[in-house]
C-alpha cells in the first residue's frame, strides 16, 4: 500500500479463515517482518480460541 509519502509504503497482514470466510485479523505496519505475522498469528489464536497445534496455514504472498 502506498504511503502519503514518495517511496513509503505500507504492508496489510490479512488473516483469513478459509472454511468460513472470515476475517480473523488484521493489521497494517510499515515494514515486513516474519515477527510481527507471529505475534499477529499469537494474537489471533487467544482471541478465537483456537490451539496452535490446530492451525493450517495457506500463505498467498503479494507483492506491491
Amino acid at each position: 500500500m502506498k504511503g502519503p509519502i514518495r517511496g513509503q509504503f505500507y504492508y496489510l497482514y490479512l488473516f483469513m479463515d478459509i472454511f468460513s470466510r472470515k476475517i480473523v485479523g488484521r493489521e497494517v505496519f510499515e515494514l515486513e517482518s516474519m515477527e510481527l505475522s507471529a505475534e499477529i498469528v499469537d494474537k489471533i489464536c487467544k482471541m478465537e480460541k483456537i490451539k496452535k497445534d490446530k492451525l493450517y496455514f495457506t500463505l498467498i504472498m503479494v507483492d506491491q
